[in-house]
């Protein structure tokens, strides 16, 4: 359902997979969470 309500919004004109979206979701989910935290982060992209 998620998938098919992103297909029919604005960003559905992305054309982004649904292995993207469930990607970008849980690096959301997991920022919220607090199981991310920004210095992890920083040292990924050093």
């Amino acid at each position: 359902d998620f998938a098919m309500a992103i297909d029919e919004s604005e960003i559905g004109a992305f054309n982004f997979t649904d292995e993207f979206i469930f990607d970008l979701w849980a690096a959301i989910d997991d920022i919220k969470a607090g199981r991310i935290k920004e210095k992890d982060y920083e040292d990924e992209r050093l």
